[in-house]
């Protein structure tokens, strides 16, 4: 049975309906004060000032009677910081989410910590602009940054294999079924949509919260008007407007994925060629891919599809044919046949990103002062470069003193004719792993406390 009809005989939450009531149906604009539709009496939208933590929200709006998912999407706007994970400012699809990636007055938004104007902010990285009219009047602080150049790059990296074209390539045929359905008992919901991609993928009055992020197209470029300027207008190429002819690009997309993924041999391009292959087998210009991650969410929201986990695989395909054909430069397109271990035969598809800057871009383009931080942030002079920042105004080095003197170190170069290195390439050697291990073990034996242990890379913990 189709989404449409199944959902009809969900039973219906009460918690969101009380706090659908409340601000008069999730796609109305009201501010803090909301009439309430069921007396017609104002009624503060807020909850007591402070600190709040996500189990704080939950218990708030459990003794409210609003859904805590909904209310804490709208406190966002007018909280004054917000503490933040780094991908909720770094990450397009992590941001959408959270509705930031939409029009500039919805609220000065960051990851750390989110200072008034006029507050004193720590030294250290700042950027500024003198087009400050064009910014949100907020400071987005990158606390412990010394590894945001990672995370940037990671933001922007997406990789398949062979089990994720297989997904898709199923995600594709449900949602084919899911349309064939819903022609037989809505078909004037999918003209609706058509309509609405000819004039435009834009925010209406009407849309609702879910909705507004299909406005702001995450991996768009200045030229596309990307979320940074405010309110995206995307034009949607016209052989996929229609769905079955958008599902079916999408077909012809995993078709080609699959055969480009067998390689015997790694294999690194640029995006170029990478779209010169796609057009010259499949006849798909990269015009038509630029709408593809805008396309998909648009029809995902019309049929009403609630399980949007299930469809990462189709989502991860269309994100990465939307990267490629927006940025042909920035960008490799990496096969390597056995990425696990040598001669274990798994090929997997990687569209890397290589500059730290396109990811960062956004925000120093929304936000009027970015703040970067860290005890470990060297060499300084080397950030604005890698991460684009051509108008940084202060960058300063603190020193550091201890409290007290410290001993001489120890410097340890071999253990039982193993050589202890912690360099990239004996990371992962069990024996060099468990030398270090038998060291530290011996060591603190006889050094009753104050001993530090410093892991050399995240992998020893994950592990």
């Amino acid at each position: 049975s189709s989404s449409s009809s199944s959902s009809s005989t969900t039973g219906r939450c009460s918690f969101f309906e009380q706090y659908d009531e409340l601000i008069g149906g999730v796609g109305s604009r009201y501010n803090n004060d909301i009439e309430s539709s069921a007396n017609g009496q104002k009624k503060k939208f807020a909850i007591p000032s402070g600190v709040y933590t996500l189990e704080d929200l939950r218990v708030a709006g459990g003794a409210e009677g609003w859904c805590p998912y909904y209310m804490t999407k709208r406190l966002l706007r007018h909280a004054d910081v917000i503490v933040f994970n780094y991908q909720y400012v770094l990450d397009p699809r992590v941001s959408a989410s959270a509705l930031i990636a939409g029009e500039a007055s919805r609220g000065a938004m960051s990851h750390g910590a989110l200072a008034k104007e006029g507050e004193e902010r720590p030294a250290a990285l700042a950027i500024d602009s003198d087009e400050e009219q064009q910014f949100e009047p907020a400071v987005v602080i990158f606390d412990e940054a010394h590894n945001i150049d990672d995370i940037c790059m990671d933001a922007l990296t997406v990789t398949v294999d062979r089990k994720t074209i297989e997904r898709a390539t199923s995600n594709v045929k449900r949602l084919q079924r899911e349309v064939t359905d819903l022609k037989k008992v809505d078909e004037a919901r999918l003209k609706a949509e058509v309509e609405n991609l000819m004039r435009g993928l834009a925010p209406a009055s009407g849309m609702s919260e879910e909705d507004e992020s299909i406005g702001a197209l995450k991996f768009g470029p200045q030229e596309l008007k990307s979320a940074v300027s405010g309110v995206s207008h995307l034009v949607i190429p016209g052989n996929v407007r229609q769905a079955e002819h958008f599902l079916g690009i999408l077909q012809q997309v995993c078709a080609f994925l699959r055969a480009y993924i067998r390689v015997d041999k790694a294999r690194a391009e640029g995006p170029l060629m990478f779209l010169h292959d796609l057009e010259s087998q499949q006849y798909i210009e990269a015009r038509t891919m630029k709408a593809f991650d805008a396309r998909l969410r648009s029809l995902m929201n019309t049929l009403k599809i609630t399980d949007i986990d299930e469809f990462s695989p189709l989502t991860k395909i269309c994100d990465l044919c939307t990267l490629a054909s927006l940025h042909s430069k920035g960008f490799a397109v990496l096969t390597d046949p056995c990425p696990e271990a040598e001669g274990i035969y798994d090929p997997q598809l990687e569209l890397s990103c290589l500059d730290a800057a396109i990811a960062m871009r956004p925000v120093v383009r929304r936000y009027k002062n970015v703040v970067l931080t860290s005890g470990t942030l060297s060499p300084l002079s080397m950030y604005p470069k890698l991460l684009g920042l051509d108008r940084v105004v202060v960058s300063e080095a603190l020193d550091i003193s201890l409290e007290r003197d410290c001993i001489r170190p120890l410097i340890v170069t071999r253990s039982n004719d193993i050589v202890l290195s912690s360099s990239f390439q004996s990371r992962k050697d069990e024996e060099v792993s468990k030398c270090y291990g038998t060291l530290l073990e011996e060591l603190v034996q006889v050094v009753p406390d104050g001993v530090v242990c410093f892991f050399t890379s995240k992998v020893f913990m994950q592990q």
